[in-house]
Parts: structure tokens; C-alpha cells; sequence
């Protein structure tokens, strides 16, 4: 198991595009599947993010994604997620699709 590193980000963090303001850039995609992740930490320094795909690796916990205010998106299937509470003030702005992605995920019912 190991911790996402900004070294691993730097091969991970893909489309460019304008922040909420307009103003600056950040990556908004982050797709980062089968590296044994168990730590995410990293990731409440980009709260930026809209699409995160962190596939089958050990994590547990994904709050530092809470940080990520514009996500659209997450696929954190095929973890060890014990609690995906925060997630559900995503709700609104995700589809009918994702939300049933994770109520019947292998997550279980938020």
C-alpha cells in the first residue's frame, strides 16, 4: 500500500481548464487506478478536481475529496470505502446514473 505522492499526480492529472472564476487554470481530471493508493490525503490541496477515477486500489477513506467543491464525478469502486457520507452533498449535481453507482456499489448505501 501507498500514499498518492505529487510524483504520482504529475502522471495522473489531466485536462486543463479554467477555475469557477474564470481567472486562473487548474487540472480538473484526475484518473489514478490500480496503485495500491490506501492515503489520498494529498488530494484536499486540489479543490479544483470535477472528475476523479481512483479504481481498485486499498483506500478507505475519501474525505479529502470533500475539499474538491466542483466534482461532477467519482469512481472510487473496487476500494475499501467504509463511509461515503460527504458524497451526498454531491447529489444534486451528479446524474441519476452516478448516484445509483454508488448506492449499489460495492461501497453500499450512503
Amino acid at each position: 500500500m501507498s500514499k498518492l505522492t505529487q510524483e504520482i499526480l504529475n502522471t495522473s492529472l489531466s485536462h486543463l481548464s479554467k477555475t469557477g472564476n474564470g481567472l486562473n487554470h487548474a487540472f480538473a481530471r484526475l484518473e489514478c487506478n490500480e496503485k495500491e493508493l490506501n492515503d489520498i490525503s494529498i488530494l484536499s490541496n486540489f479543490p479544483h478536481l470535477r472528475y476523479v477515477i481512483l479504481r481498485s486500489n486499498e483506500i478507505s477513506d475519501i474525505s479529502p475529496l470533500d475539499a474538491s467543491t466542483n466534482l461532477l464525478s467519482i469512481d472510487a469502486s473496487s476500494n475499501k470505502i467504509e463511509n461515503c457520507t460527504f458524497v451526498l452533498r454531491f447529489l444534486p449535481r451528479i446524474g441519476p446514473n452516478d448516484a445509483d453507482g454508488w448506492r449499489n456499489s460495492e461501497v453500499g448505501t450512503p
